[in-house]
């Protein structure tokens, strides 16, 4: 919206963040630490966005939690692996953008610890692309430790529920252990020690928190100690432009109207636009649906489009974060991460047939999967496992050996006494499902997968079963009963966005800046483009980004003193 002229406001601050995720928190602490104030405002009514519900890693290269560790990496081999992955030639992933993250992604984690956010790195949580140049087996993940997020006092409240297993003090480490509890001595430890850290926690009277849930209520506190400002269920519905600077937003809030005034700069950090299907359907090929993807309800793009409307340059919009997942009996989808490592299963396609690493990175699974389905359908695909599957390893959060009834119902869990009787029902060839498994259970009888490789990067072996050998990710497919479970390209939100320079700026088509505007997250085209290097490659660039974009803004912003509109007010 330009107004020239028109320069009447009803709240006033120095940057207004639109989001709560973790890009925009570290945004807005960023702003607030450096002495200026700032509002964060939350579409939904829960904070968080995407993050909230995510497993909290951020991918770091060259972190100091690395160090400590013992860890080897520095800049130029954090850059080796990232040009080595990344293909693509945009604006997004230029030169220029690869190196500010590389150069300000240890100091962002540096700034957030000591603002109070405890981290730890996640060791042995390989790069997911491990055996290219530059990769490090051992990973650059960084998570945060466990909280108790009742020391979030009030705003408690506005954390999104949580149920079952996820009210457990899970970290990243227990993750494969847990998927094959009682496989191994150090599976039943991890089991135990879960139980009682959670257990334990309850018994004092605190809640522990782990994951995306530990960081956005860390980065919160933080915030909120700051001084910072949030405005919840308060809508962005255009961005006031004055003279070709982007000055302040128009916001849905209690009711009505609100005009804000940004006097240095406007971060959009407001997540894609994984909710809607139109978008979904204008610039993403091949069967799309909002009923995979595991963003919140809000997702829905309305920073990308009123900025479009700016003449802001996009890249990407035809990809995701894509996390392959079935779908619940009860419409809700359900990630596959470890169970494609484990031995004793395989994916196929409409023909019966592999087409790719079931033990691969989650992101480069879904990406296979479409360009795999313009040739042959496979969306969706079949994991089809045995019963040894099935008797040792969980499936999600549900423990191994007891199959649920109404899994068995409904019809997400296919059951047969042979393959032959298994492909009849789900509609495949029987004998190319047969030669399918031949092949597979000689490679697994090998340890060695000829056509694809399953096993081979230490990523695979992460999830993998250390009790089978000499390939913990491959094992014969040959016990009944077998099983069949639908696999879905799913997601945890899109993956292109808004074009950002190296300071976070937006740009327009003609490539040149909008004044005052900045984004970060899923509302920008990532700087890794197309690919996933590690664990939180997401959460990464977002907290990095942010906090450039927050510096950049102050920097070239209005420098006149702070000072806040009482119409208003610190509404919430």
């Amino acid at each position: 919206m330009t107004e020239a002229g028109l320069d009447v406001w009803d709240f006033e601050t120095d940057v207004v963040v639109v989001g709560s995720g973790a890009g925009g928190l570290c945004a807005g602490l960023t702003v607030n630490a450096e002495g200026r104030t700032s509002l964060i405002i939350e579409k939904n009514s829960t904070v968080g966005g995407a993050s909230v519900v995510s497993g909290g890693v951020i991918w770091v290269p060259n972190n100091r939690f690395m160090r400590e560790h013992g860890v080897p990496d520095d800049e130029e081999s954090g850059y080796t692996y990232m040009r080595s992955l990344i293909k693509t030639s945009g604006l997004a992933t230029s030169d220029s953008r690869v190196r500010a993250f590389l150069r300000q992604g240890p100091e962002t984690l540096d700034f957030v610890a000591g603002e109070g956010v405890p981290l730890q790195m996640c060791f042995g949580y390989s790069d997911y692309e491990d055996d290219q140049p530059g990769g490090v087996p051992l990973g650059r993940a960084v998570e945060p430790r466990i909280v108790d997020e009742r020391s979030l006092g009030p705003w408690r409240s506005r954390l999104p529920r949580q149920s079952g297993v996820m009210r457990l003090a899970i970290q990243a480490a227990d993750v494969p252990n847990l998927s094959r509890v009682g496989r191994t001595w150090a599976s039943l430890v991890t089991g135990f020690r879960v139980v009682a850290r959670s257990v334990g926690w309850r018994l004092v009277g605190r809640r522990p928190a782990a994951a995306g849930r530990a960081l956005v209520i860390s980065l919160l506190k933080a915030y909120l100690a700051r001084g910072g400002d949030v405005w919840m269920e308060a809508t962005l519905t255009d961005i006031v432009v004055l003279d070709g600077r982007a000055v302040g937003l128009v916001v849905h809030h209690q009711g009505r109207s609100v005009r804000v005034k940004a006097r240095c700069g406007i971060v959009l950090a407001a997540g894609g636009f994984a909710k809607n299907i139109e978008l979904r359907r204008t610039f993403q090929q091949g069967p799309v649906s909002t009923e995979w993807t595991s963003v919140p309800e809000g997702d829905t793009g309305d920073a990308l489009q009123i900025a479009m409307r700016l003449g802001a340059m996009t890249e990407a919009l035809d990809d995701a974060w894509w996390m392959p997942s079935t779908i619940l009996p009860d419409g809700r989808p359900q990630f596959l991460i470890s169970e494609r490592a484990k031995p004793h299963c395989l994916i196929v396609d409409a023909h019966a047939q592999r087409y790719f690493n079931e033990a691969q990175s989650y992101s480069r699974t879904g990406q296979e999967m479409y360009q795999h389905h313009r040739e042959v359908d496979c969306i969706p695909s079949w994991f089809i496992m045995d019963s040894q599957h099935r008797a040792r390893y969980s499936w999600g959060t549900h423990l191994p050996v007891h199959t649920p009834k109404e899994w068995l119902d409904t019809g997400y869990f296919i059951k047969a006494d042979s393959l032959e009787e298994l492909a009849h029902r789900i509609g495949l060839d029987p004998e190319q499902l047969r030669s399918t498994v031949d092949r597979f259970n000689y490679f697994a009888a090998r340890g060695k997968d000829e056509d694809f490789g399953k096993g081979e990067r230490a990523y695979d072996r992460w999830y993998g079963d250390p009790r089978v050998g000499p390939n913990p990710c491959l094992g014969t497919v040959e016990k009944a009963p077998f099983y069949a479970v639908k696999v879905f390209p799913g997601d945890v939100g899109t993956a292109g966005g808004l074009v950002t320079d190296d300071r976070g700026r937006v740009l327009t088509s003609a490539d040149t800046v909008i004044r005052g505007l900045y984004a970060c997250g899923t509302s920008s085209a990532s700087v890794m483009g197309h690919t996933y290097p590690g664990p939180g490659a997401t959460i990464a660039p977002a907290m990095v980004f942010g906090r450039i974009a927050a510096l950049d803004a102050i920097d070239a912003g209005d420098t006149s003193p702070s000072r806040r509109s009482n119409t208003v007010g610190a509404a919430r």
